[in-house]
């Protein structure tokens, strides 16, 4: 099942076609040239993996439901993808318990 489909007739959007869109769109917002073999491939679908995971921690969904969402067994998975974040969201925890120390 496409995860995008086509509009005015044209076909699914395939696997290169969806790099090649994300690429222009990087592009348009000054990330990389998508006409230009050395910085064309700055942005990945796959990393929005972690800002998925990131964003929906720092909103304060259990990290069992982030991986029930994502489709992650092994909480190595959640740490890997949210490594990223960790240090933040463990400065947020320790803020929230106010000026003890």
């Amino acid at each position: 099942m496409p995860l995008w489909l086509g509009t005015r007739g044209r076909d699914r959007l395939t696997h290169s076609g969806l790099y090649r869109l994300l690429n222009r769109r990087a592009a348009d917002a000054g990330y990389g040239n998508p006409d230009d073999p050395e910085s064309r491939s700055i942005v990945h679908p796959h990393q929005f993996r972690h800002t998925f995971a990131d964003d929906i921690l720092s909103a304060g969904v259990s990290e069992g439901d982030v991986m029930q969402v994502a489709g992650w067994k092994d909480p190595s998975m959640l740490r890997r993808y949210a490594a990223d974040m960790a240090t933040t969201l463990a400065v947020s925890a320790v803020r929230r318990t106010g000026d003890r120390y």
